[in-house]
Protein backbone atom coordinates (compact mmCIF):
# COMPACT_ATOMS: atom_id res chain seq x y z
CA UNK A 1 0.00 0.00 0.00
CA UNK A 2 2.96 2.43 0.79
CA UNK A 3 5.88 2.98 -1.61
CA UNK A 4 8.33 4.34 1.45
CA UNK A 5 10.03 0.74 1.78
CA UNK A 6 11.10 1.11 -2.09
CA UNK A 7 10.97 5.00 -3.40
CA UNK A 8 11.13 6.10 -6.54
CA UNK A 9 14.02 7.91 -6.45
CA UNK A 10 16.14 9.34 -9.60
CA UNK A 11 14.99 9.93 -13.32
CA UNK A 12 14.39 6.28 -15.21
CA UNK A 13 12.74 4.74 -11.54
CA UNK A 14 10.13 7.71 -11.51
CA UNK A 15 8.95 6.84 -14.33
CA UNK A 16 8.99 3.21 -14.16
CA UNK A 17 6.76 3.58 -10.94
CA UNK A 18 4.12 6.32 -12.64
CA UNK A 19 3.99 3.34 -15.73
CA UNK A 20 3.58 0.74 -13.03
CA UNK A 21 0.83 3.04 -11.45
CA UNK A 22 -1.18 3.88 -14.75
CA UNK A 23 -1.89 0.49 -15.29
CA UNK A 24 -4.66 0.40 -12.32
CA UNK A 25 -5.43 3.92 -11.86
CA UNK A 26 -5.49 7.64 -13.50
CA UNK A 27 -6.44 10.82 -12.65
CA UNK A 28 -9.13 12.22 -14.11
CA UNK A 29 -9.15 15.69 -12.57
CA UNK A 30 -6.84 17.46 -10.74
CA UNK A 31 -7.73 20.27 -8.28
CA UNK A 32 -4.76 22.07 -6.43
CA UNK A 33 -5.21 23.07 -2.99
CA UNK A 34 -1.82 25.01 -2.35
CA UNK A 35 1.40 25.31 -4.44
CA UNK A 36 4.60 26.41 -2.70
CA UNK A 37 8.41 26.83 -4.52
CA UNK A 38 11.44 26.62 -2.22
CA UNK A 39 13.29 30.41 -2.22
CA UNK A 40 16.05 28.70 -4.43
CA UNK A 41 12.96 27.71 -7.17
CA UNK A 42 14.89 23.55 -6.59
CA UNK A 43 11.56 22.22 -4.76
CA UNK A 44 8.33 22.24 -5.63
CA UNK A 45 5.43 21.19 -3.33
CA UNK A 46 1.57 20.86 -4.24
CA UNK A 47 -1.47 19.84 -2.54
CA UNK A 48 -3.66 18.51 -4.90
CA UNK A 49 -7.69 16.82 -4.29
CA UNK A 50 -7.99 14.48 -7.36
CA UNK A 51 -10.95 12.30 -9.33
CA UNK A 52 -9.24 8.92 -9.69
CA UNK A 53 -10.76 6.31 -12.51
CA UNK A 54 -10.05 3.15 -10.84
CA UNK A 55 -9.87 -0.44 -12.77
CA UNK A 56 -13.44 1.74 -13.84
CA UNK A 57 -14.31 3.23 -10.88
CA UNK A 58 -14.48 6.74 -9.77
CA UNK A 59 -12.70 7.82 -6.77
CA UNK A 60 -13.55 11.04 -5.63
CA UNK A 61 -11.64 13.65 -3.46
CA UNK A 62 -8.23 11.42 -3.21
CA UNK A 63 -5.96 14.05 -1.10
CA UNK A 64 -2.11 13.88 -2.51
CA UNK A 65 1.20 16.24 -1.89
CA UNK A 66 3.52 16.14 -4.42
CA UNK A 67 7.09 17.20 -3.77
CA UNK A 68 9.40 17.37 -6.78
CA UNK A 69 13.17 18.54 -6.32
CA UNK A 70 15.09 19.54 -9.31
CA UNK A 71 19.02 19.50 -10.46
CA UNK A 72 21.04 22.08 -11.62
CA UNK A 73 19.68 21.63 -15.16
CA UNK A 74 16.35 21.29 -14.11
CA UNK A 75 15.49 18.02 -14.50
CA UNK A 76 13.51 15.93 -11.44
CA UNK A 77 16.12 15.04 -8.95
CA UNK A 78 13.61 14.03 -6.43
CA UNK A 79 9.87 13.03 -6.27
CA UNK A 80 7.70 11.93 -3.75
CA UNK A 81 3.69 11.79 -3.23
CA UNK A 82 2.07 11.39 0.24
CA UNK A 83 -1.04 10.24 0.50
CA UNK A 84 -3.49 7.61 1.65
CA UNK A 85 -4.02 4.63 -0.85
CA UNK A 86 -6.46 2.95 0.98
CA UNK A 87 -8.93 4.43 -0.95
CA UNK A 88 -7.18 2.75 -4.11
CA UNK A 89 -6.48 -0.47 -2.44
CA UNK A 90 -9.91 -0.39 -1.59
CA UNK A 91 -11.32 -0.09 -4.77
CA UNK A 92 -9.30 -2.58 -6.47
CA UNK A 93 -9.86 -5.13 -3.94
CA UNK A 94 -13.35 -5.16 -4.64
CA UNK A 95 -13.46 -4.98 -8.45
CA UNK A 96 -10.72 -8.49 -8.49
CA UNK A 97 -11.58 -9.49 -5.07
CA UNK A 98 -7.74 -9.74 -3.91
CA UNK A 99 -6.17 -7.34 -1.24
CA UNK A 100 -5.48 -6.58 2.34
CA UNK A 101 -9.08 -5.58 3.31
CA UNK A 102 -10.38 -8.83 2.84
CA UNK A 103 -13.25 -10.38 5.39
CA UNK A 104 -10.45 -13.18 6.06
CA UNK A 105 -7.94 -10.76 6.56
CA UNK A 106 -9.65 -8.54 8.24
CA UNK A 107 -10.80 -11.14 10.90
CA UNK A 108 -6.78 -12.30 11.20
CA UNK A 109 -6.03 -9.12 12.53
CA UNK A 110 -9.16 -8.64 14.97
CA UNK A 111 -8.62 -12.31 16.17
CA UNK A 112 -4.74 -11.73 16.54
CA UNK A 113 -5.16 -8.52 18.38
CA UNK A 114 -7.98 -9.91 20.46
CA UNK A 115 -5.74 -12.89 21.45
CA UNK A 116 -2.85 -10.87 22.65
CA UNK A 117 -4.38 -8.28 24.61
CA UNK A 118 -5.90 -8.41 27.71
CA UNK A 119 -9.86 -8.61 26.61
CA UNK A 120 -11.38 -10.55 24.15
CA UNK A 121 -12.62 -9.74 20.85
CA UNK A 122 -16.20 -8.59 21.76
CA UNK A 123 -17.35 -6.45 18.30
CA UNK A 124 -20.75 -7.15 16.73
CA UNK A 125 -18.48 -6.55 13.36
CA UNK A 126 -16.34 -9.89 14.35
CA UNK A 127 -19.77 -11.74 14.03
CA UNK A 128 -20.62 -10.79 10.88
CA UNK A 129 -16.84 -11.89 9.34
CA UNK A 130 -16.69 -15.24 7.56
CA UNK A 131 -14.16 -17.98 8.35
CA UNK A 132 -11.58 -18.13 10.76
CA UNK A 133 -7.84 -17.38 9.01
CA UNK A 134 -5.09 -19.06 10.76
CA UNK A 135 -1.89 -16.82 11.49
CA UNK A 136 1.36 -18.53 12.06
CA UNK A 137 1.88 -16.68 15.22
CA UNK A 138 -1.30 -17.98 16.96
CA UNK A 139 -0.91 -21.23 15.44
CA UNK A 140 -0.48 -24.14 18.47
CA UNK A 141 2.79 -25.74 16.71
CA UNK A 142 4.89 -22.70 17.11
CA UNK A 143 6.48 -21.58 20.36
CA UNK A 144 5.08 -18.12 21.20
CA UNK A 145 8.06 -16.06 23.26
CA UNK A 146 6.42 -12.71 24.86
CA UNK A 147 2.82 -11.90 23.03
CA UNK A 148 2.89 -8.40 21.75
CA UNK A 149 1.85 -5.34 23.66
CA UNK A 150 -0.06 -2.61 22.33
CA UNK A 151 -0.26 0.98 24.31
CA UNK A 152 -4.28 1.13 24.59
CA UNK A 153 -4.49 4.10 22.29
CA UNK A 154 -2.79 2.36 19.28
CA UNK A 155 -5.05 -0.58 20.32
CA UNK A 156 -8.05 1.37 20.12
CA UNK A 157 -7.45 3.00 16.77
CA UNK A 158 -6.26 -0.68 15.27
CA UNK A 159 -9.72 -1.88 16.06
CA UNK A 160 -11.19 1.33 14.90
CA UNK A 161 -9.78 1.09 12.07
CA UNK A 162 -10.45 -2.85 11.36
CA UNK A 163 -14.47 -1.91 12.22
CA UNK A 164 -14.40 0.65 9.38
CA UNK A 165 -13.03 -0.97 6.79
CA UNK A 166 -15.38 -4.42 7.64
CA UNK A 167 -18.16 -1.89 7.73
CA UNK A 168 -16.81 -0.65 3.86
CA UNK A 169 -16.79 -4.19 3.00
CA UNK A 170 -20.21 -4.98 4.31
CA UNK A 171 -21.45 -1.90 2.44
CA UNK A 172 -19.89 -2.73 -0.61
CA UNK A 173 -21.40 -6.57 -0.93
Amino acid sequence: MREWDAPAIGRPTIIAALKLNIQSHHIEQRRVQARLVSEDGRTVMCEMRNRLCVLGTPLENFYETAVARFDDEGLIEDFKVYSCRSPIVGVVQTVTGKGPYTAAAAKQEFEHVGRHSNRQAGSAELAQVSEPAESQCCRDDVKEEEPPRFFPTVRARLWKKVASVLRILRRSS
